[in-house]
């Protein structure tokens, strides 16, 4: 009911994912601002999650394109219990439901996530899948910082 008032009066697309026990998996969010935005620029779509927001720990993931202006801007947020395959693939093919234009996007910008990055390939076979600058230049000092104290398994 909740999810109802919302949708209706936002104007926006509020989606829950549950399993076959009703258990909650994810929530799925867009306003009609980020369809817009994503319609307006979806040659680049930048995602990642972030976690520790809230207070049950559910990772936040957030789909981003980048403006005409270069400024970056969010065009869907899925709150997610556990980033698992079935999970990443239920919300990006609901976000391909919801927006047409992501036939338009030409490249995707990821971490290293093998998970994340396989749903996308899968679903968007027509992008090229890049590593985030960031994530890359992270992982490697995480590495060469491992390597320098004598833990050869990279920190893990």
């Amino acid at each position: 009911m909740f999810i109802t008032f919302i949708s209706s009066i936002l104007d926006t697309t509020v989606e829950i994912v549950t399993d076959d026990t009703d258990t909650l998996r994810a929530i799925y969010y867009q306003d009609n601002v980020m369809k817009q935005k994503y319609e307006a620029y979806p040659e680049l779509l930048l995602a990642d999650a972030t976690y520790k927001l809230n207070n049950l720990r559910m990772p936040v993931f957030v789909q981003l394109v980048v403006d005409g202006n270069g400024e970056s801007e969010i065009v869907s947020v899925f709150v997610i219990v556990s980033e698992d395959r079935d999970t990443l693939k239920c919300l990006l093919e609901m976000f391909k439901q919801n927006n047409p234009a992501w036939e338009c996007t030409k490249t995707i910008l990821t971490d290293k996530d093998m998970t994340e990055r396989g749903v996308y390939k899968e679903l968007m076979p027509g992008a090229a899948l890049q590593l985030c600058l960031f994530h890359v230049l992270k992982s490697m000092k995480r590495e060469i910082h491992c390597k320098k104290n004598g833990n050869h398994n990279g920190g893990k």
